[in-house]
Parts: C-alpha cells; structure tokens; sequence
C-alpha cells in the first residue's frame, strides 16, 4: 500500500494591513475681522498723514508766526488757539462737543462761497481772532495781514471763482483737520492750482478756522 501523506493544514491567504490615514491640512483660521479692521486703520491714518503732510510741508507747524498787523509772534501756527492774555477771552472753547466732519465741510463750503463772492468779511467771520495763513515758504501771516492778501487778490482778479476738491477731514473733540486741493479759474491765463491744508477749532460755540497753509502750483 502506498504510504498515507499527512493532510496539509488549509492555507489563508493573508489580510492586507489597515490603510494609513491621510493627514488632514489643517484650516488656517479665518482672518476676515482683522483683515478688515486693518484696512479701517490704514483708512484713517491715509486721511490723517494727508492734512498733516500738506500743512507740515508748508511749515504751518512752527512755533513762530504772525499777529494780525504781520508782526512775528510766538504760539502762532497750527495747534490750539494762543495763550497770549490780550486773545484768552476770544479764544476760550466752550464746550460744545466733538467737532464732526460735517462741521468742518460746512465751514469749507462757507470759505470757498466767500472766496469766490470776495466777501472778505464772510471769511473773517470764518477765522480764529488768532488765525494764521502760510503760502509755500513764506513767513505765517496773521489775521490783518490775511484779510489784506484776500482783498489783494480780489482787486486783481475780480472775476475768480474758487473751487475746493479731493477733500479729505480728520475730525476730533475740541480741533479738527482738512486737506484738499484747490483751484482758482478766471485767475490769470491759467487757473491757479495747489494744495491746501485747514486747522480748525471752537471758539465760542463756533467752529472757526485757525490756520491755513498752502502749497501752490
């Protein structure tokens, strides 16, 4: 007889291994508040450095400036209102609340509209008594002084029209900023063109314009 084999032990085929998971990207977390918080502040700022930057430029932030008889005195330029004794009573703020950028485009357009009827009291009943006005490099002019280069240029283009555009404000509590750039037609064979900067204040329950500083051309 032939001899018996052993019977073989039934084969399994072999379980293939448990998949590896994939690893997930993780999901930046979303950003969109700070992103446009960010831009807001950006905004601010963007208004903030143009008015500073064209009064600066102009040299409206020195300490020396001019009485309204075109006399050098000390607390002139953009800031609050001088300390001198002989101006505490006309420059006391009341306290008539923060001063909105409604408040100061209302007194712009009041400027420009004066400018262009050469109504040079209209624009002293819009000035600081301790208003001071700078062209480019030239020395700060006080309130007099002011009012005698507006009726100047009034007598030599008696046909001016004055337009504010591109204005940007910084409102505040007790002073407020404005920039823009102004042109001046019917003022020689061309217009007259520039940028011009506004500091702004209360005086009394008004809010009055206490420098401008220009940069022509």
């Amino acid at each position: 007889m032939p001899a018996r084999t052993a019977p073989q032990a039934p084969q399994h085929p072999l379980s293939p291994p448990p998949p590896t998971p994939i690893a997930q990207p993780s999901t930046p977390p979303k950003r969109r508040g700070g992103l446009i918080a960010l831009v807001a502040v950006a905004g601010v700022l963007l208004v903030l450095g143009i008015a500073t930057g064209v009064l600066a430029a102009t040299g409206a932030f020195s300490s020396s400036s001019s009485d309204e008889h075109g006399t050098a005195v000390t607390g002139g330029g953009l800031g609050p209102p001088s300390t001198r004794e002989t101006d505490t009573t006309a420059t006391t703020a009341a306290s008539g609340g923060p001063i909105t950028g409604s408040d100061v485009r209302a007194v712009l357009d009041r400027y420009a509209a004066a400018y262009t009827a050469h109504d040079t009291a209209g624009l002293k009943a819009l000035f600081a008594p301790t208003f001071t006005r700078t062209t480019d490099d030239q020395a700060a002019r006080g309130l007099g002084a002011s009012l005698a280069e507006y009726r100047k240029q009034f007598r030599q283009f008696p046909d001016s029209v004055y337009h504010l555009d591109d204005v940007s404000v910084e409102p505040g509590t007790d002073q407020a900023s404005a920039s823009a750039q102004y042109e001046i037609d019917n003022a020689g064979a061309a217009p007259s063109k520039g940028s011009i900067g506004f500091h702004l204040s209360r005086v009394g329950d008004e809010v009055k314009i206490d420098a401008i500083a220009l940069r022509t051309g």
